[in-house]
């Protein structure tokens, strides 16, 4: 639960791996959800959430603050679980 504020910071909307938002311009691009989503997995695994919590979480977020949250199950839930495993491999470990 420590990682809760700097997780937000990181993956809410506008945050640092928000990449389908660019906040200089509030401008949307639809064609990097899956890159967003795939952060959010990556992150999550990198601080240590299970793959449930974290899809608890994200959907929860989605709920709350995303005008299409019902796209969550088709378009973030696979691109999350990617990312989660392949940060669970340790692919993206610094060096």
């Amino acid at each position: 639960m420590q990682q809760i504020d700097p997780a937000s910071t990181a993956l809410q909307q506008f945050g640092t791996y928000d990449f389908q938002r660019d906040k200089a311009t509030n401008t949307y691009f639809d064609e990097y959800v899956p890159a967003a989503n795939y952060a959010v997995g990556v992150y999550m695994a990198g601080a240590g959430y299970n793959l449930e919590l974290t899809y608890v979480i994200a959907q929860g977020y989605a709920m709350g603050n995303s005008s299409n949250w019902y796209n969550y199950w088709s378009r973030g839930r696979p691109w999350i679980k990617s990312g989660w495993e392949d940060g669970r491999a340790g692919y993206w470990k610094t060096k």
